[in-house]
This record gives C-alpha cells, sequence and structure tokens, in this order.
C-alpha cells in the first residue's frame, strides 16, 4: 500500500450507496470489484477490472508513469 500511498489518494465507492450513484455513474464503474486510475483533473487514465493480484496491481501503477 505504500506504493500508492506514496503518490496518490486511494477511494473506494460503494456503489450500492445511493451518495455514490452518480460518481459511479461518471466512471462507467457497474461491476465490482473496478479499480479506476484517474489524474489530478478527475480523468481516467486505467481501469482494471476484476479482482487485480499484487503484482499486476503495482505493474499497472508502474505503467502510468504518474509525477
Amino acid at each position: 500500500m505504500n506504493a500508492i500511498n506514496a503518490k496518490d489518494i486511494p477511494v473506494e465507492i460503494n456503489i450500492d450507496d445511493p451518495n455514490d450513484k452518480e460518481l459511479a455513474k461518471h466512471y462507467n464503474i457497474g461491476a465490482t470489484p473496478t479499480t479506476v486510475f484517474i489524474d489530478s483533473e478527475g480523468n481516467v487514465i486505467d481501469y482494471a477490472v476484476g479482482k487485480v493480484g499484487r503484482t499486476k496491481f503495482l505493474e499497472i501503477l508502474k505503467n502510468l508513469n504518474l509525477p
């Protein structure tokens, strides 16, 4: 978790929560788990649908080339 917390802010969205419905719709989240990587402007950089293991997750982070 240190790899993501060093540069990024993880946010969890409950797609069943009425307060999160608009956010889930905005990012086209219809299934769980879905991991959405967005930039500081809210633009989608990448998606990972389904369970993502530690190795794959770290590989995705590395490929994002975030500052």
